[in-house]
């Protein structure tokens, strides 16, 4: 009988009544879709917009938020570095804003364009390579270049990680877990390592796309020193009052090649001598003697300083200012850092960072700063404290592959799941082989039985349905304890029967399957009876037919207690060798930001959505007819 009659439907009352019903369960419907269109947003976004909380991220159709999610990548999440590189003061990354340009401009492109050939012809050692790690909270999660990097060397030790280790002397368990070396090149006393893989790496790189790699700023690290000193806080006119000037920004401040002759040169020195990274200096004939001088008071004996240095030189005269630029002995290093700091005159001393370099790479190629004025649109004074187009570079990189970038981010989350499950062990064929069984002894064990209970009419079948029943009413974590000493007592850990054995019998299943058949006609077995068929053809050929809808609701009920579980299968099995992909997902959260977490929630229903659509039919039949009959 329906609950709203056909007879009196037409009245206003009463549509009013069924359009209340239907806004209402529609408004049910949606809180219920909500939460998961979050969820799945959530799951193609990274750390600069997480915390939007928008069904369609507005990077897949603004090239402004896009270009936030390219620098987040590009520099690793570092606010910091990217602020010594470009000269701003950001707190965090998702603060950066595009530039202000003329996208059209001729003038803009032909600067672009000059710096990106520029750049091809820059040194390694002042060459940074982006994309390589996003530093997030726990473990860093995998840039581009670093991806490139794991799958080229995948590929060459034909993804044994073995032969990997013996080759670099390392000790990971997959190729998801290879770094590249480290490139801190803004680090006054950083040097690359002196090693194979370093050297490999660095060939490597030379093929990687152009906007992979960036040049480390000297001048903006100077803009940055300066507005950040304790004396001055970010306030020019700290500056101005101090130095009797009239600079609307730090930014106007140019760093001189060599020490200026301006009242602030003791900033100057103050920053080579403390701050600006050793490579990036260079010395004069005069300073080798002073170097001489210190070392000979240092080591007293050149035996000492050879001793020390693993060098053969039979006078201090000698010896050489050690160059950062190349891989030297710690002791030479030291002596470096310790005779700039505090031992070599300023006059002995001159900068060679990516903007000077830049300077002679202009003066060079348009001659006078006329031709240049010319060409860019501007009105430059000099050659002298021109500065590469950082910012805009990094714009017109990515506004070039805006749709390859865009689909790359878009699916980037998904890929580093799937790599992390597929690559950490069988976890894949593990998840695979545990719920085919599941299924196949689920639908085999409890129709037996039940068949039996219904079938037979046992004086203690009603004893036997109520201890399944009983089974029911406590949760599984209660068996849990029980369940691991007896499988341990049988020597089933860290195997699949760990997993099986607990869960072959379900009381609800056998209830359920008992109850259908007690509802079939007894006809039906008096007529096999007659025709001579056994009861276990009677079982196979007529109740089993007759049981789809419920088996099939039944094998759904199994494959997702089997595709769900990890902390019962985390319990039983530690070996990760044993591990299904739940109990890879679930290790997961220990590392991965929220974004990663919400992709792999979302690839782990899909399965389970995929059956459940596919065989809706047969599933809802399945709970309905035990039910009808």
């Amino acid at each position: 009988m329906p609950i709203i009659p056909i007879v009196g439907r037409k009245k206003t009352s009463m549509r009013v009544l069924i359009v209340a019903m239907y806004i209402l369960l529609t408004g049910g419907a949606l809180l219920m879709v909500y939460p998961f269109l979050l969820m799945l947003g959530m799951s193609v976004t990274s750390e600069v917009d997480r915390n939007e909380l928008r069904i369609v991220p507005r990077y897949l159709y603004n090239n402004e938020a896009l270009y936030v999610k390219y620098l987040d990548r590009k520099y690793g999440g570092d606010a910091k570095r990217y602020n010594e590189q470009v000269y701003t003061n950001l707190y965090q990354l998702r603060e950066a804003k595009a530039p202000r340009v003329d996208l059209k401009s001729k003038e803009t492109l032909r600067q672009v364009r000059d710096y990106e050939e520029f750049k091809k012809g820059l040194p390694d050692s002042y060459k940074v390579t982006g994309f390589t790690e996003l530093r997030t909270t726990g473990r860093p999660t995998i840039g581009e270049a670093q991806k490139a990097y794991q799958d080229m060397l995948r590929k060459r030790f034909n993804n044994n990680v073995d032969k990997f280790n013996a080759a670099y002397a390392e000790t990971i368990d997959n190729f998801q877990l290879i770094t590249v070396p480290r490139e801190q090149l803004w680090l006054r006393n950083f040097q690359n390592e002196d090693s194979v893989k370093t050297k490999e790496w660095l060939e490597f790189r030379s093929k990687l796309p152009d906007r992979f790699i960036y040049a480390v700023s000297g001048t903006c690290m100077w803009w940055r020193y300066l507005s950040t000193k304790g004396d001055y806080n970010g306030d020019i006119k700290k500056f101005n009052d101090k130095f009797k000037t009239a600079y609307k920004d730090f930014n106007e401040v140019k760093f001189a090649k060599t020490v200026p002759q301006e009242s602030f040169k003791t900033e100057w020195e103050q920053f080579v001598r403390t701050y600006l990274p050793l490579q990036y200096l260079r010395f004069t004939k005069e300073a080798n003697k002073e170097f001489a001088r210190f070392v000979t008071n240092k080591y007293k004996t050149i035996a000492a300083y050879n001793k020390l240095n693993g060098t053969g030189y039979t006078s201090f005269s000698l010896i050489p200012i050690p160059n950062a630029v190349n891989t030297v002995t710690p002791v030479a290093f030291g002596d470096l850092s310790t005779f700039v700091k505090s031992v070599v005159s300023l006059k002995n001393i001159y900068t060679e960072t990516t903007e000077n370099l830049y300077e002679n790479y202009l003066s060079e190629k348009y001659k006078n700063i006329e031709a240049l004025n010319r060409v860019y649109n501007s009105n430059y004074a000099g050659f002298t404290g021109l500065v590469p187009p950082y910012a805009v570079t990094d714009w017109f990189e990515l506004l070039r592959e805006e749709g390859k970038i865009r689909r790359q981010y878009f699916t980037r989350n998904y890929s580093e799941v799937t790599d992390y499950v597929v690559l950490h062990g069988p976890a894949v064929f593990n998840t695979i082989f545990y719920c085919t069984i599941m299924v196949l002894t689920v639908l085999t064990v409890n129709p037996l039985c039940a068949y039996v209970l219904s079938r037979f009419n046992f004086s203690y079948s009603y004893k036997i349905l109520l201890f399944f029943l009983a089974t029911m009413a406590f949760p599984s974590e209660v068996s849990m304890i029980p369940n691991f000493i007896l499988l341990k007592k049988l020597g089933f850990l860290n195997t699949f029967w760990a997993l099986i054995l607990p869960g072959l019998a379900s009381g609800f299943s056998i209830f359920i399957l008992k109850g259908f058949f007690d509802s079939l006609p007894k006809e039906l077995f008096e007529a096999a009876k007659i025709d001579g068929v056994s009861e276990m053809g009677t079982f196979w050929k007529i109740v089993l037919p007759l049981t789809k809808p419920v088996m099939a609701y039944l094998a759904l009920g199994a494959y997702t207690a089997a595709y769900g579980a990890f902390i019962f299968a985390l319990i039983v099995c530690q070996d990760p060798r044993m591990w299904t992909i739940m109990v890879w997902l679930y290790d997961m959260q220990n590392w991965a930001p929220q974004y990663l977490i919400m992709t792999a929630l979302v690839m782990a229903a899909l399965p389970t959505l995929i059956v459940f659509v596919l065989f809706q039919n047969v599933i809802i039949k399945g709970i309905i007819l035990p039910v009808e009959q």
